[in-house]
């Protein structure tokens, strides 16, 4: 948790603390890039403030990914394109 915690910080340019149990509500909100379904958000208040924070391309793809990693493929490049973001065909 600790790299983790470094890389991050260093990455988004702010100081990162490890906690042992979730701070109250309005002392920190939470910031991830997608919460889904699991431990995390099982274990997050119901009120909790929690900012998603997402790249455009991960915003674009997320959505496409229901289904396994070949109907990402088959339609990754047109949910990029309009982000200017060319795949190249393999």
């Amino acid at each position: 948790m600790a790299d983790a915690a470094a890389r991050a910080g260093g990455a988004y340019g702010c100081p990162v603390e490890l906690v042992a149990d979730w701070p109250e509500p309005g002392d920190l909100p939470l910031v991830a890039p997608r919460l889904t379904v699991g431990p995390l958000r099982d274990s997050l208040p119901d009120d909790y403030p929690l900012a998603q924070l997402r790249n455009p391309y991960d915003a674009a793809l997320w959505p496409l990914a229901t289904a396994g990693f070949f109907k990402v493929k088959s339609r990754a490049a047109a949910a990029l394109a309009p982000l200017g973001i060319a795949i190249p065909e393999l």
